[in-house]
């Protein structure tokens, strides 16, 4: 999801369709999308279709990176939610961020 800063939603895409165990989300395609929407904000949202919310490794590099290449163009990435059936886990609200 791409934000302006205000917080609002500007747009959202699916970058990305896995299979049961991964999926892979190009970093520099979120952060050029970022840029071309002039978003101020992302927040990354994917499933675990295991029913457990927990991040895996992959998961927390992932989250790392995106960081990371967002912030050298003044883009903040608010948060990382896992989905898993009716619960989630948050970077956000688990300090990770």
């Amino acid at each position: 999801m791409y934000l302006n800063r205000a917080n609002r939603l500007i747009a959202k895409e699916r970058l990305s369709k896995g299979g049961v165990s991964a999926t892979v989300v190009d970093v520099k395609i979120v952060v050029k999308n970022a840029l071309e929407k002039l978003a101020s904000s992302i927040i990354l949202v994917h499933n675990h279709p295991s029913g457990n919310p927990t991040p895996g490794d992959a998961d927390k590099v992932q989250t790392k990176a995106l960081h990371e290449a967002a912030s050298m163009f003044d883009i903040t990435l608010l948060d990382h939610l896992i989905i898993a059936g009716d619960t989630y886990f948050s970077f956000s609200d688990q300090g990770l961020m």
